[in-house]
C-alpha cells in the first residue's frame, strides 16, 4: 500500500507538494510541547480542495497556543470550512 516513506517535522514546511493529499488524520500530535498551531497551515496546503482535515487539540493549549487564531486564519483564507467539532473531553487510560 505504501511505496514512500518520508519524516518530517510539523511547523515546518512539509516535503510534499500542494494538493497532494486527499485528507490528514492526526491524534495525539497537537497537544502540550508537541506540533504548533502553525502546522494547521502545511497540513492545509497539502490537502486537496474538498479534503478532509480530522485532528485532535488538547484543551490546554488550544487558546494559549494560538490554535483559535490559525483556526480563523483559515476560514478567513477560504482554506478551509469547518463542518463539525466535538465537545471537549479528557480520555485517559482506566489501570
Amino acid at each position: 500500500a505504501y511505496s514512500d516513506l518520508k519524516q518530517a517535522m510539523l511547523g515546518e514546511t512539509l516535503p510534499w507538494p500542494d494538493k497532494y493529499f486527499r485528507a490528514f488524520f492526526s491524534t495525539g500530535v497537537f497537544t502540550i510541547s508537541h506540533a504548533p498551531a502553525s502546522g494547521l497551515h502545511e497540513l492545509v496546503r497539502i490537502t486537496r480542495k474538498g479534503g478532509h482535515a480530522i485532528f485532535t487539540v488538547r484543551d490546554q493549549v488550544f487558546e494559549s497556543g494560538g490554535f483559535q487564531a490559525v483556526f480563523d486564519e483559515l476560514e478567513l483564507a477560504g482554506k478551509w470550512r469547518p463542518i463539525e467539532e466535538s465537545p471537549w473531553f479528557r480520555c485517559y487510560a482506566i489501570a
